[in-house]
């Protein structure tokens, strides 16, 4: 009984193969799925009860309206191992007050340090900072906005499944559910660095959200972090990959300062004069 309207949307949005599936209830085996997920290896009690165990503990948020409110207590012990000890997920038409009661709960029981809250959606971190729970706008990584920073975010929570570092408590279904389903739309000529599909993907921005704003990229490629819906560059830089050993990380905007500096538009190639 779906209005046919917005099934014509959705079939524009998924793209043949994935509507085929999602749509049409048919099995369908050439959608690119993000995550390589399995719900036998993926999934695992947590091993530890106790917060000071794990040494990064925060919560990814989600927050909608006319979408699911979505939430994952994301917890980092220290062998650099990821653990979703909970999540949440309200239907539709649910505000910050709906989300607080359990939000609160697991910000007492695992003493959470931050809320990673969508920075598209500053009036819902703000209205839990005012309730008294530590939430914050999301950090980004490279120096980009909109959704050119969705795939750099992804792959680093890919790198994660990747290397067995990260594993969901068993009874997070919706959370199972979704990492099963996100996938890429098939479009022939098309990029094929495009987004998923924004479709389900409630809890999976609360990875992102979560789990980007504390990890860092691999090898040499260092984030340059930006906070806040303002999209302006951290005072001081990024932290220190070893804080045992104190060095500066220019922000964003030394970079792009230095880039005009050494750039000049009177010597730009081929300018005419």
């Amino acid at each position: 009984w779906a209005d046919a309207a917005y099934l014509e949307k959705l079939r524009l949005k998924f793209g043949p193969a994935y509507a085929a599936q999602e749509l049409d209830a048919l099995f369908t085996a050439n959608v690119g799925y993000v995550f390589d997920f399995d719900r036998q290896r993926d999934m695992a009690v947590l091993p530890y009860s106790d917060p000071k165990i794990y040494k990064e503990r925060v919560i990814g948020l989600d927050p909608g309206y006319g979408d699911p409110y979505a939430g994952a207590l994301l917890l980092k012990d220290w062998d650099n191992k990821w653990w979703q000890a909970d999540e949440l997920y309200l239907p539709s038409k649910a505000i910050v007050d709906d989300a607080y009661p359990v939000l609160k709960q697991w910000c007492d029981r695992w003493k959470v340090s931050t809320i990673w809250c969508d920075k598209r959606r500053p009036a819902d971190w703000q209205a839990l900072r005012r309730k008294g729970l530590p939430a914050k706008p999301n950090l980004e990584v490279f120096g980009e906005d909109g959704r050119r920073t969705v795939m750099p975010m992804l792959r680093m929570v890919q790198r994660i499944f990747r290397e067995g570092r990260f594993k969901i408590a068993p009874h997070c279904e919706w959370s199972a559910e979704e990492a099963e389903n996100y996938a890429f739309p098939e479009r022939d000529e098309r990029n094929q660095g495009e987004n998923p599909v924004d479709y389900r993907n409630h809890i999976m921005d609360c990875w992102r959200y979560g789990i980007c704003s504390i990890d860092s990229l691999p090898e040499d490629r260092r984030p340059r972090y930006r906070g806040g819906n303002d999209m302006k560059p951290r005072a001081n830089g990024m932290m220190p990959v070893d804080p045992r050993k104190p060095k500066y990380i220019p922000t964003v905007a030394d970079v792009l300062a230095a880039q005009d500096k050494r750039f000049d538009l009177n010597e730009r190639p081929g300018r005419r004069r």
